[in-house]
């Protein structure tokens, strides 16, 4: 009797702080996964050792090469960042992602996305339902991006999804509004924010989110639209100060 194929999920730029930590979610599970990225030196010294782990390097301008890379995946997990110069990329690398998906049949996608789509506030709270008028050319791509996916979801040819993210913190984030915050806490300096700092925001803490996208990977229902990921509630930066200096003095 032939044994049954185990799913594979691909990760297609796996080496962040978010790729990290829904590897961290399928390693919990047992799932075997998938890390795609540019660098197979990279790779390799972040997944190398996991034994749950498969090694692909892709060139993302080869739409051949992003084939191979999703080939034989039941699932897949966009993650691709760009440079601050090259936001453009965001649709044009996601349509090779989703084509490339469809022609090896892949059976659901997931796209990690930010807020930038929304952009500027309509209503007190963001909900997913809020309006999407990006007034910056971030935003514009972004929502271009999340189009071709959620297009593609309606054309019968793939199941996806969009899990959107607040800003957010943690281990192996280097770049995010609170950075600069944890390590001054830690030197026992003084804090380089953005402000207003008072004015109230919702961040998520990076190992929080790779369960979520685990679930709505083997959740029916979370396809065929967007979500939302709310922190744990509304706060401001002065009180996460407060908070972590607060803990570097006990």
């Amino acid at each position: 009797m032939a044994q049954e194929r185990t799913e594979i999920v691909a990760l297609v730029g796996a080496t962040g702080a978010i790729g990290n930590s829904i590897v961290a979610a399928l390693r919990r599970e047992g799932q075997p996964y998938r890390a795609i990225g540019r660098s197979r030196d990279a790779l390799e010294s972040t997944f190398g050792g996991d034994p749950l782990a498969e090694i692909a390097v892709w060139n993302p301008d080869d739409d051949a090469s992003i084939r191979a890379a999703v080939q034989g995946a039941a699932a897949v997990v966009h993650l691709v960042g760009v440079p601050y110069t090259d936001f453009h990329l965001h649709p044009i690398l996601m349509r090779r992602v989703v084509d490339a998906a469809i022609a090896e049949g892949v059976d659901r996608l997931l796209l990690i996305g930010t807020l930038y789509v929304f952009g500027r506030a309509q209503s007190e709270r963001v909900t997913a339902d809020h309006p999407r008028d990006p007034h910056t050319f971030k935003g514009q791509k972004r929502k271009e991006q999340e189009d071709i996916v959620l297009e593609a979801h309606a054309s019968g040819e793939i199941k996806t999804t969009v899990l959107r993210l607040p800003d957010f913190y943690g281990p192996g984030v280097e770049r995010s509004l609170l950075s600069d915050l944890f390590v001054a806490s830690k030197q026992n300096r003084r804090a380089k924010l953005i402000g207003p700092i008072d004015r109230p925001h919702e961040f998520v803490f990076v190992p929080d989110v790779g369960p979520v996208a685990v679930k709505m990977l083997e959740t029916p229902a979370a396809f065929g639209r967007a979500w939302n990921l709310g922190g744990a509630g509304v706060i401001t930066q002065r009180e996460i100060a407060q908070l972590a200096f607060g803990a570097g003095q006990k």
